[in-house]
Formats: structure tokens, sequence, C-alpha cells
């Protein structure tokens, strides 16, 4: 089961084509045609802070429901409306495009092909001969993890003319608009390139240096011009010093080394997804490396044509959760560090923003789009008021608490968020026939901001806030306290989803009297299969329901889908045991929202089976037909999760094996899955044996909840770490109890040999 190389044929004459290399923070993408191969440079801490809408006391709950209700739709625009900017100024923050650097091979030299080796994070470029000679030109690049610097080793005698291409190039009209100074390029003994000054932000310097063979490209930050240069240049002395490129290539095989050792091997008979798992946790860990800073909509990836799409800002009603969706399975929950540094250092303005609008004194109110500072982006009233975006990063910290055992979180930022994101909700609640409800709802994005883009006890919001009282519930006994009666009151007494009338029976809707009627991007009003697991889809008062559920979604298709729509759609059918269609979408993903320089892409690559590319969004809301390809990392990220969970996933914590697994893969295998508690799962299924073996060793003592396999009626055989087996039983619901007294325990799970097939 060793990781895929991952391969390019050139020409790759778009950005997001290119080769991606990162380290969290500073990125660069290698793409190019002909003779010209070109490193775009970007970082994710670029930001231009000013515009924006501050929080008001006039966005209020009391007022926002009373205009709703009076279908004062003018008075609900000026709430929520952006303040007029000034002159020069943006609408609001945006992250900013760097530019290119391009090395020109020279006459002779086409470039061909590339592959990327995973394992080690390094590639290697291929450019043919094109004027008769024997051989090729081998070019090896590497990338600095610690300096954010990309090493390209020439082969012998090739030395590449290299130019500038500062993003000012393609858009000087468009930064020049918002105040920006033309970038100064610079050339000295040791380094060229350029620096951009900010209006208002630290600079900017992108440049290169040439030393022994190769040359060393990145970007770096400083107060100034002078002082950003002055930190590029001092990259690459410290790496020069540091012992130059062979150490460079032995500090990132050590550092990529530690990182697969924990991620879990897979072995499925779909290369496809395989790619797709293995590449995309390769990027999961340029994006996310516990260093940098928290991962946006395309990260330290960005184009250098134009402001990135949506500013290549936080979305918090699903596509935040999306980037981070492989740090649990994928055993690598070191790297939701930096999301959750950058969410304590909200804590005042999201405080604020629950007084105002909820007056609430000690609650959190996350807006569903922000700048690194919680600066809300847009008037989108609907997105402001969603109080599930709080609700869902309190539930993604209590994953973490429940998947590392780690109680010093969870008492100092996990709690205590928890505890504020319920106060808003409980502010927000009345009784209504005896039970509470939330009056003013919103699934997110369905009918966009308008009039009919509201309603009482949205699906979503509700299963939200089930997630976050039985989260609170356990968090409170983890810690040796009780839980407030508050929250035991919103399990009792909140319903678990609104139901509508379906054509053969009750349906989830997407709030009071209103069901999906058309395609829509946000499985939103499902949220209670996935991601937020509230009800269990065994029990009897459920199965019809989520049955009948799910068909009137598939009814309703994705004609409206965006990429990242579709792991969503997999990881819901995975859940409900429709394999054939978890494996089917995910390779609809590839062919349909993926590049051919497998870039995760928001629109469809060619018509058919979604209208979403008719228009593209700039990043201040105009739309276009020729507005480019927009990247984002959201559906790359959600896939890997996606296949994870087809070999293993919770519900109702009770672990399941290979229920997203078509029967077809008639050899299937993965090693060290985790899920809650600590445990590493591990298991094999054959077409001739069904699942032959489970093993699970555990991180921390503890009780493991697995689905039998092999069926309620059938005893299994268990080994704990060496000792002698014996046999169990599951109980009536199939369920085996394993328990792990110890850190470092294992357990193995076999069929008694009367139940093999």
């Amino acid at each position: 089961m060793n990781r895929n190389l991952v391969n390019w044929i050139f020409s790759r004459p778009r950005v997001h084509e290119g080769i991606p290399f990162a380290n969290g923070v500073s990125g660069a993408l290698a793409w190019g045609e002909g003779r010209i191969l070109r490193v775009t440079l970007g970082r994710a801490d670029l930001w231009d802070h000013r515009g924006g809408m501050p929080w008001t006391a006039a966005q209020n709950f009391r007022d926002l429901r009373a205009a709703l209700e009076a279908g004062d739709e003018a008075r609900v625009k000026e709430m929520f409306a952006y303040p007029p900017p000034a002159p020069g100024t943006p609408p609001r923050p945006f992250n900013v495009p760097v530019g290119t650097v391009a090395f020109d091979l020279g006459a002779g030299l086409c470039l061909e092909s590339a592959a990327l080796d995973v394992e080690r994070g390094t590639a290697t470029v291929l450019a043919r001969r094109t004027d008769g000679k024997r051989g090729a030109a081998r070019i090896r690049l590497d990338f600095d993890l610690e300096r954010g610097v990309l090493c390209i080793e020439w082969p012998r005698g090739l030395a590449p003319k290299v130019s500038a291409h500062p993003a000012w190039e393609k858009m000087g009209d468009k930064l020049a608009s918002l105040s920006y100074a033309p970038p100064a390029r610079f050339r000295c003994k040791s380094a060229a390139g350029w620096t951009q000054a900010l209006p208002a932000d630290p600079a900017v310097a992108a440049g290169w240096r040439t030393e022994g063979g190769a040359t060393f490209v990145g970007a770096a930050r400083g107060a100034g011009p002078a002082a950003a240069r002055k930190a590029l240049c001092g990259a690459f002395d410290g790496l020069l010093a540091a012992g130059g490129l062979a150490a460079v290539r032995r500090a990132s095989a050590r550092w990529w080394r530690r990182y697969w050792a924990d991620v879990p091997r897979i072995g499925i008979p779909d290369d496809t997804l395989r790619r797709m798992h293995d590449f995309g946790m390769y990027k999961f860990a340029c994006l996310t490396r516990p260093e940098g800073v928290a991962a946006t909509l395309q990260g330290p990836w960005v184009e250098d044509d134009r402001i990135p799409p949506w500013s290549n800002d936080y979305h918090f009603n699903v596509n935040v959760q999306m980037c981070y969706a492989p740090s649990f399975h994928g055993n690598r929950l070191g790297h939701l560090a930096p999301l959750f540094r950058m969410i304590r250092s909200w804590w005042p303005r999201m405080r604020e923003n629950a007084r105002l609008y909820a007056g609430v004194e000690d609650g959190f109110l996350l807006p569903h789009a922000v700048d690194d500072r919680c600066t809300c982006m847009g008037s989108f009233w609907t997105g402001a008021v969603d109080l599930a975006c709080t609700a869902w990063i309190a539930a993604l910290m209590f994953r973490y608490v429940r998947y590392t055992g780690d109680l010093d979180f969870l008492r100092s930022d996990a709690f205590p968020f928890m505890r504020g994101a319920m106060r808003v909700l409980r502010a927000v609640m009345e009784e209504k026939d005896g039970r509470l409800s939330l009056p003013v709802t919103v699934s997110p994005e369905w009918h966009g901001d308008a009039m009919d883009a509201w309603g009482r006890d949205a699906s979503f919001q509700l299963a939200a806030g089930h997630r976050l009282a039985e989260d609170l519930v356990e968090a409170a006994r983890m810690l040796g306290g009780e839980p407030d009666p508050a929250w035991t009151d919103v399990l009792a007494r909140l319903p678990k989803a609104t139901l509508v009338d379906g054509a053969y029976g009750p349906v989830v809707g997407l709030w009071e009297g209103t069901a999906l009627t058309e395609s829509h991007r946000h499985h939103s009003h499902l949220a209670a299969i996935a991601p937020f697991d509230t009800i269990d889809l065994d029990a009897p008062e459920w199965r019809d329901v989520v049955r009948d559920s799910l068909d009137d979604w598939i009814v309703h298709g994705p004609g409206r889908w965006t990429g990242w729509c579709i792991p969503w759609a997999a990881i819901l059918h995975a859940r409900a045991g429709h394999a054939d269609a978890a494996e089917l979408w995910l390779e609809i993903m590839d062919r349909l929202y993926v590049n051919d320089g497998h870039g995760t892409r928001h629109n469809p690559l060619f018509p058919g089976l979604s209208v979403m590319g008719r228009c593209s969004f700039d990043a201040f809301g105009d739309d276009s037909r020729d507005g480019g390809e927009i990247m984002q990392l959201d559906a790359g990220m959600a896939a890997v999760a996606a296949v994870q969970e087809m070999l293993a996933h919770e519900r109702r914590g009770v672990v399941r094996l290979f229920k997203g697994a078509p029967q077809r893969w008639r050899e299937v295998e993965f090693h060290g899955i985790r899920v809650a508690g600590g445990f590493l799962v591990s298991a094999r299924r054959t077409a001739a044996h069904g699942v032959e073996w489970a093993e699970i060793r555990a991180t921390r003592a503890g009780t493991l909840l697995l689905e039998s396999p092999w069926g309620a009626g059938s005893a299994v055989q268990i080994r704990v770490s060496g000792a002698p087996s014996r046999t169990i039983r599951p109980d009536l619901r199939g369920v085996l109890a394993l328990d792990f007294v110890r850190p470092g325990a294992q357990t193995s799970v076999t069929p008694r040999p009367s139940t093999l097939r």
C-alpha cells in the first residue's frame, strides 16, 4: 500500500493546474508550458484588512425578527448594509496576490511531464529535447518547510533566464484603484525580485537567489518594503547557512516521514479514490501544517491575475470544516492547532457580536464569512445570523477532545466556547406548544438573502443545537461537573428535525412548512445524518424518514451543486450504507470538479450535470462569464474524509466498518484510521471471506463500541495484546463492547471459523 506518485503532463497553462508546495503559510505552484516553467507564489497571511462590516447595535435579533415577520425587506437590507467604502479602499478585506517567477529553459527544451512523490514532498519535472540532442533535462523541486522557500535544482549546464512578474502586471489597475503603489523591483549581489507595499498592512517581498546550480524562490513579510526584502534575503541566507539544498532535503524527508507514519494506509481497488486520498492528505499537510495559519478557501495557493474569489476568506457554514475534515480519521489532530489558535484570538469580537445580536454578555457568535481578524466579510444577512456556524466549530472542538482526550484544551477552550455558543442559541429560543423553538433560522444559502430565505426551526439549526447540547452534557461529565439543566432541556424539548409531507410520507424539511423543492448545494437539512450525527438511522421512528428524505434529496438532484457538495453527498451515502453511490459520486467529482492538474474546482469543468459554472464571481460580488477558474480546497479535503468514512465511521457512538465500501471491491483493507476514544482501527475484507479481521489499538484506556461485521447472532474471537483468545457475542444491536485498560493495548477481532464464508 505505497502512496501514489501524482503525475502531470505538460503543458499546464493555468496556475491552479500547478504542482503545489506549502508550509501552512507560504505556498508555491509550479506550472507552465513550452520552455517556460513558472512558480506562482502566495501567502495565506497576506491580508489587506481594510473594509468589512462591523457588527452594530442595529443588527439585533429582536429587530431582525420584527422586520422579517413584517416583510420589511428594506429594513433588513439596511440593518446589514456595508458602510460605503471611502474612495480608494476595498469594500471588504482580501487576501493579496503576490506574483510569479518565470524560468526560461532556453531553446531546445520543452516541458513534458512531472511527478510528485507525496511521501517525500519532492517533485521531478522533465523537459524533453527539441533540438535533436539525446536525453532530457531533469529538474528537481524541493520545499523548505521551515522557511517557505521552493528549491529548484537544475541539471548540470542548465542556467535558465529568470524574470519577475508581480501581480501588478496583470491587475495593476485594480490594485491602483485600491490605493496600491506599483511594486519596486530590486537586484543585489545575493538576490533579485520585488517588494509590494500594502496601504495599511505589512509589506511583502518576493524573489529568488541562485547558488551552486539551484535557485531558491520565496516570499516574505515585513513592516515595510525594506523590512520585507530583508526578511526574504534572510530566509535565503538562513537556508544556505544551515546546509543548503542537502539540508533542506534531509529535514523535509524527516518531516514527511513523521507525518505519513500517523496517516492511515488504505488498500482499495479504485485507483481514482486512492489517489484522491493520498494526494489529498499531502495537500492537507501543506495547507494545515501546525506551525502555519488557519486554512482559508484557497490557502496559500492564490492566483496572481485577480483578487481571489470570496477574498480567499474563512467560510464557516461548511468550507472551513471541510478543510479540516481529514484531521480526525486521518489521525493528524495537531493540524487543527492553527484554527483553534485563531478562534481563541477572536473571543472578544465574537462576544461583542453575541451581545449586540442576542443581548448575551458571555456568548459567542461567529458569522459565516470573515477575514483572519473575524471581520464580517459581507452584507449577506442570512450568513451573519447563521448560529449553526458557531455550533459547528464547537462540535469540531469537542470532536478533537473525544479523539485526543485533551482535558486541558476542553477546560481552557472548548468547554467555554461550547457554553458561549449555547447561550446565544438559548437566548433566541422560545416556547411553542410545550416545546422549544427557534423562530428565525436559515438553511445556508437557500434562496440567498431574499425574504423567503428563512423560517422557523430549520433542520440544520436544530441538528446543530442537539449536537451542541449532547456535547455539553458529555463535556461537563468529563470535567467532573453536572450538566446545566438548560442543555438537557434542549435535548428533551427541541425537535431533532422539522418534518414536512413528502411523496411517500414525512421527510426532513428545510424549516417549518418548507420542503426541498429544487436542487440545492448545501445538504444542510440532512445535517442530522452528517456531520452532526444526532439521529439514529436504525431507530424505528427514523428509519423510514431517513430513507424517504434521501430519496427526496436525490429527486431534486445536483443541478446547482458545486465541487464541495460532492464529498458531502458521498459521506451521506456512506452513512446510509449506499456504498456504490458513495464511490460513484467521488468518481464524478474527479471527472467533473478536478482540473487536469489535480486542482479541485468550485464549478464543473463542463455542462450537463450542474449549472453552477454559468457565472463566476470575483471577490467583490461582480459576476462574469469569463471569471476564470475558481479553485477551492474544501472539496479535496472533504473527499479525503469521504474515502476514510467509506472504510470506517462512527454513528451514535458505534464504529462501523466498510459500510461505504462497495461489494465489488473484492479486496479492501486499511490500517490506522482513528476514531473517537483515541482508537486506531485496521481491518481487511475480501470477496471470499467477508471481513477477515479487525485490529484496534488504544492510545488511552477506554471502551470501543464496534458493530460486529459478522452480524448480531455470530460469536467472535478476540485476542487482547497477545493473551489467549476468547469468544464473545455482540449485544442485541449487534454491537461488541471492547475494553482497553491501558494505552497501547491492542485487540484483534476475528470471526469464529464456522462463520467464515
